[in-house]
């Protein structure tokens, strides 16, 4: 027999072996792995207690411990990150790359969080944006249609409720409903 023979063969027997099909749960090195709660197909779940707590919510992702972990019947959300997307109960299409990104959001949807902390408060809005680290962090109350874009965009108060507005800028804020806002009071807009 020939070498490439010999060599063939033996990749034929050992295969099966290096790609073995699992059911159910892995854990490997201590990283859960598997499809979270309801056991539904199409979602998947990555890190301790991720999509934990899922009953019928499918086409799921939830990459990080404790992501996705409350979901019960949302569909079609991403959570990347520890704690991403926490509290997600029946909110659906939602994006939080993060850790901690849309963490109280519970009925929510469409919205995208990317950064540590983003739209941290939002429980009940829809169709909010935000990127950068604790972008949108104080947004709450059914708060919709909102963009906030830079390291600490934000709003002034976590108790008023916005809508249509825009904070462009490290630590801009929006302080009432259809405006947009430009950095800070200490810098100024330059137009060409």
């Amino acid at each position: 027999a020939s070498f490439n023979a010999t060599i063939t063969n033996l990749i034929a027997t050992k295969a099966p072996i290096a790609s073995p099909t699992f059911t159910g749960t892995a854990t490997i090195n201590t990283v859960t792995i598997g499809l979270g709660g309801g056991n539904i197909s199409n979602n998947t779940a990555v890190g301790q207690f991720a999509l934990l707590k899922n009953t019928t919510g499918n086409e799921n992702t939830a990459l990080g411990n404790l992501a996705l972990n409350s979901n019960n019947t949302g569909n079609e959300n991403t959570a990347h990150g520890f704690g991403a997307l926490h509290d997600n109960n029946t909110g659906s299409n939602n994006t939080a790359v993060g850790n901690a990104a849309l963490y109280y959001n519970t009925t929510g949807n469409k919205n995208t969080a990317l950064g540590q902390n983003a739209l941290l408060s939002s429980q009940t809005g829809s169709n909010n944006t935000a990127v950068g680290f604790e972008a949108g962090y104080d947004l709450s109350g059914n708060s919709t249609y909102n963009t906030f874009l830079g390291y600490g965009a934000n709003v002034d108060s976590q108790s008023a409720t916005y809508t249509y507005s825009t904070a462009i800028g490290c630590n801009a804020k929006i302080t009432e409903s259809n405006q947009i806002v430009l950095g800070t009071a200490s810098e100024t807009v330059y137009i060409p």
